[in-house]
């Protein structure tokens, strides 16, 4: 999986590396709470823009068939 940039101001993108039926995306502050949320279906790449996110480090959760992957991500 390759997500970039790294940190980034609010743009971003998964790179799953080959194509999935079904994609799961969730990001979660520090804290826990949920920023955002959404399922995908039938792709291997996926743009996101969450410029109106805080800046501040962010936990990325990616489902992907059986792949779970969590990213550490930096909103400058």
């Amino acid at each position: 999986t390759k997500f970039y940039p790294n940190p980034s101001s609010g743009k971003f993108a998964i790179e799953l590396g080959k194509k999935y039926d079904h994609i799961h995306i969730s990001i979660k502050d520090i804290a826990g709470k949920i920023m955002y949320a959404k399922s995908f279906i039938d792709t291997q790449k996926i743009n996101i823009n969450l410029n109106e996110v805080p800046s501040g480090l962010y936990f990325v959760q990616i489902y992907a068939g059986e792949k779970n992957t969590m990213i550490k991500w930096i909103k400058n």
